[in-house]
C-alpha cells in the first residue's frame, strides 16, 4: 500500500519479487526469526513452538450470573430505543407481563414472558430489558377511553380501553367501579 501511495500508481507487478524478499527478511514474532532463516534442521522445533500450547492450564468455568427474577414475577419490558429517542420519553411498557421461563444463554440469564391471558410473547429478554413491578389486587388501573355504554342506573356498564394495554384486554366494567383520579 505504501508503494502504491508513494508512486501514485497501481502498477506494482514489476516489484512483486522485491515485496516477497522484503517480507521474508522481516522478523516474525510467531517463529522468533525471519522466514528466510528457517531451514530443515529448525523446522520441527518451530512447529512445536507454534502449535504446542505454552502452558496447559485447566479451563476455569465462568461464574454464572444469578437470576434476578423468579418465574411468576410481574415485569415491564423496555421500549425499542434509538439514538434520537428523547430521554424524557417513556422507557418501559405500560403493559405488564409474567415471567414464564428462565434460561441461561452463554452464561447470561434471559427470560421468556407471557401476558395476562397466558399467551407467550415472542423472543427472549435480558435482565437489563426487564423491570420488576409490584402489582396488588386492589391497585387501580387507568382507563384510556370509554368505548361503549350499556344498561342504566345501578346496572350501568362501560366497555373501556385500558391505558397502555392492547385492545385484546378491553373489557366491560361496572360504572360504580370507575372513579376519577
Amino acid at each position: 500500500m505504501r508503494f502504491i501511495t508513494s508512486k501514485q500508481s497501481y502498477d506494482y507487478v514489476d516489484n512483486l519479487q522485491n515485496f516477497a524478499n522484503s517480507y521474508n527478511k522481516t522478523f516474525h514474532r510467531t517463529i522468533g526469526m525471519a522466514p528466510d532463516k528457517v531451514n530443515i534442521s529448525k523446522e520441527t522445533n518451530l512447529w512445536w513452538k507454534m502449535y504446542w500450547p505454552k502452558r496447559l492450564q485447566p479451563k476455569t468455568e465462568k461464574a454464572r450470573k444469578p437470576f434476578r427474577f423468579k418465574i411468576g414475577d410481574k415485569v415491564r419490558i423496555t421500549y425499542i430505543r434509538n439514538p434520537f429517542t428523547r430521554e424524557y420519553d417513556e422507557k418501559w411498557s405500560g403493559e405488564i407481563f409474567k415471567i414464564s421461563q428462565r434460561i441461561l444463554r452463554g452464561g447470561l440469564p434471559v427470560y421468556r414472558l407471557i401476558d395476562f391471558q397466558d399467551e407467550e410473547i415472542s423472543g427472549t429478554f435480558y435482565q437489563s430489558e426487564v423491570q420488576k413491578v409490584d402489582v396488588r389486587e386492589d391497585d387501580m388501573w387507568k382507563v384510556e377511553k370509554i368505548l361503549k355504554t350499556k344498561g342504566r342506573g345501578p346496572n350501568k356498564q362501560y366497555y373501556v380501553k385500558w391505558l397502555h394495554w392492547p385492545k385484546k384486554f378491553n373489557s366491560w366494567i361496572k360504572a360504580r367501579d370507575l372513579s376519577d383520579i
